[in-house]
């Protein structure tokens, strides 16, 4: 899937404006897009691939939590594709 269609989801576009102000836990988007969409901790977990999927979001494992972060350049490239 490219950047546009993965961000062609609420849920998931959400998710990557959490993410352009900084790192995130896969916790803390969960609990984001679970208060604002409904979304279950599995489904947030299927979006999370698809960004990754996207090459629009990064995963690292600190510990035993999940951190998430945009790529380098990804959300200037879209942003300068959208204007």
């Amino acid at each position: 899937m490219n950047h546009l269609g993965a961000l062609g989801d609420a849920t998931r576009l959400r998710m990557v404006e959490q993410l352009a102000e900084g790192d995130r836990t896969a916790g803390e988007l969960s609990a984001v897009v679970r208060e604002e969409f409904g979304v279950s901790q599995p489904a947030a977990s299927r979006h999370l691939r698809v960004l990754r999927e996207a090459g629009l979001v990064q995963a690292e494992k600190r510990g035993t939590w999940v951190w998430y972060h945009a790529v380098d350049g990804s959300l200037e490239g879209l942003r300068a594709a959208l204007s």
